[in-house]
């Protein structure tokens, strides 16, 4: 079956040997570089999540906004609840501390990039 894989290449593009297909292409050296600019290259910066739970933003209504807050509330950086608005996350779930909800998704996604920065 191989023979027959590197005849036909052979015949198509005209080379003696069909590439590999275990082949993979070569990584940067990394151990070269400092430590630092390792870890920074290597490591993609983390998410930042405006969280949409318009009408339902609640202890009881939105589980996974809950668990969100719960598992990494430095990630969170509004809700989006027209409801819910001017509030914070500590008004409305009793926990979450100072993450606002805003009722204007445009501006949420607006303030978020703002205070990214």
């Amino acid at each position: 079956m191989v023979l027959i894989r590197h005849i036909l290449y052979r015949e198509i593009y005209g080379e003696a040997e069909a590439p590999s297909p275990r082949v993979r292409p070569t990584e940067p050296d990394w151990s070269r570089a400092p430590a630092s600019r390792r870890l920074r290259e290597m490591t993609p910066p983390p998410a930042s999540f405006l969280i949409i739970a318009d009408g339902d933003f609640g202890p009881l209504t939105s589980k996974t906004a809950n668990s969100c807050i719960r598992y990494f509330p430095e990630r969170i950086v509004r809700f989006f609840d027209r409801k819910q608005a001017g509030k914070t996350a500590q008004d409305v779930l009793g926990f979450g501390g100072k993450i606002p909800v805003v009722g204007d998704f445009e501006r949420g996604i607006a303030q978020a990039k703002r205070d990214r920065v």
